[in-house]
C-alpha cells in the first residue's frame, strides 16, 4: 500500500512541474520576442550611429514570425530623446581646480566662465619669466652696441692702415667677429625667453574653462581641489531647448521608413504628445543590436522644451509614408 501511495504522489508531482516549466517558457517567449540588446550610450558625438543609446522595442503579444516591410508604419517603438548638442569641457593644461562655479542643472551661456585652475604658481612663474626676458633684451642691446663700436674702430684703422700694425688690425677685426657672435647669441636668448613667457601665458589663458555652447550643466565630474591633467573631464554641457529623437527598428521594417516621414512621440512623464519628422535612416544594421537606427527632429513647444530631459525614453509611432 505504501509503495502504491508513493507512486501515486510522483504521478501528481510530475504534471505540476511540467505545467510550471511550460508557463515559464511561454513568458520568456512572449516578453523576449522582438527585443534586441541595448547599445552603449553615445558620447560625445550625437551623429554617431554605431554607439547610440536605444532601448529595446516594446514587446508585442501576437507578433507574427515575419511581417512585410510596409508594417513599419503605425508600429510602436521605444525611442530616446537626446539633446542635439552635448559637449564635455576638459582641462586644457595640468594643474589643480581652484573653483567650479556651476552645478548640475545650471544654465550657462557660450563663453561663460565655468571653472578655474589654481594659477598662483603660474603667475609667479610669469613674473620671473618677464624679468628674465627683459634682462635678455638688455644683453642683446648691449651686444649690438659693442658690435657697432668694434666695427667703427675697425673702419677707422682701415682708413689709416699705415698708422697701425697688422697685429692691431687683426685684433680689431677679431673683436668685430666676436661681436657678431655675441649679438646672435643674445638674440637667440631673447627668442627663447619670449617663447617661455608665451608658454606661461598659454597655460594661464587655459586655466579658465569656458562654456562652448548655450545650455545646461548635465554632469559635474570634479570638485574644487581635484588634480587634473590635460584632457581630464570637468563638466558636461547639453543644449537645453534643442532636442532630437532616436529609435531603432528591425531591418525588415526599416525599408518602409523615409526621410521626411512624420512620427508621433508619446511621453510617459509628461502629459503631451510631440510630433517630428524622420531626418535619416541608417544605411546599415547595428552589429550589436541587429537593429537599424533612425533619427528624427522634434517639434517641441516652447513651454515644454524646458521640461524635456536628455535620455528620456518615449513611445514612437511612425505615420504611413506619403
Amino acid at each position: 500500500m505504501a509503495s502504491c501511495k508513493r507512486r501515486s504522489q510522483r504521478r501528481g508531482v510530475l504534471p505540476r512541474a511540467a505545467l510550471v516549466a511550460s508557463a515559464t517558457l511561454l513568458l520568456l517567449g512572449t516578453f523576449g520576442c522582438g527585443r534586441g540588446p541595448v547599445p552603449a550610450a553615445a558620447e560625445p558625438s550625437r551623429s554617431s550611429q554605431d554607439s547610440a543609446t536605444f532601448p529595446a522595442r516594446a514587446p508585442q503579444k501576437d507578433a507574427p514570425a515575419a511581417r512585410p516591410a510596409a508594417a513599419a508604419a503605425g508600429e510602436g517603438y521605444l525611442g530616446v530623446v537626446l539633446a542635439r548638442q552635448a559637449v564635455v569641457v576638459q582641462a586644457e593644461t595640468d594643474g589643480r581646480l581652484g573653483s567650479v562655479g556651476v552645478r548640475v542643472g545650471d544654465r550657462v551661456t557660450k563663453g561663460m566662465e565655468l571653472a578655474r585652475l589654481v594659477t598662483e604658481d603660474l603667475v609667479q612663474s610669469r613674473i620671473v619669466a618677464e624679468s628674465t626676458l627683459q634682462a635678455a633684451r638688455a644683453d642683446a642691446q648691449k651686444a649690438s652696441v659693442e658690435l657697432e663700436n668694434a666695427r667703427g674702430r675697425y673702419e677707422r684703422r682701415q682708413s689709416a692702415s699705415d698708422l697701425f700694425s697688422a697685429e692691431d688690425l687683426a685684433n680689431v677685426k677679431a673683436q668685430v667677429e666676436e661681436g657678431v657672435t655675441a649679438v646672435a647669441s643674445a638674440k637667440a636668448r631673447v627668442v627663447q625667453e619670449e617663447a617661455h613667457a608665451r608658454q606661461i601665458d598659454f597655460r594661464l589663458a587655459r586655466a579658465t574653462l569656458r562654456s562652448p555652447i548655450d545650455g545646461r550643466v548635465a554632469t559635474r565630474f570634479l570638485d574644487p581641489g581635484a588634480v587634473v591633467a590635460q584632457g581630464t573631464r570637468v563638466l558636461r554641457i547639453i543644449s537645453s531647448q534643442d532636442f532630437l529623437l532616436r529609435f531603432a527598428v528591425p531591418p525588415e521594417r526599416s525599408n518602409a521608413l523615409r526621410a521626411g516621414q512624420a512620427v508621433r512621440v508619446k511621453l510617459d512623464t509628461l502629459p503631451v504628445t510631440l510630433s517630428g519628422l524622420i531626418s535619416n535612416v541608417a544605411p546599415q544594421i547595428d552589429t550589436a543590436s541587429q537593429m537599424v537606427f533612425v533619427e528624427a527632429s522634434l517639434d517641441v513647444p516652447g513651454d515644454w522644451a524646458t521640461r524635456l530631459q536628455d535620455g528620456l525614453v518615449v513611445h514612437v509611432t511612425a505615420a504611413p509614408a506619403a
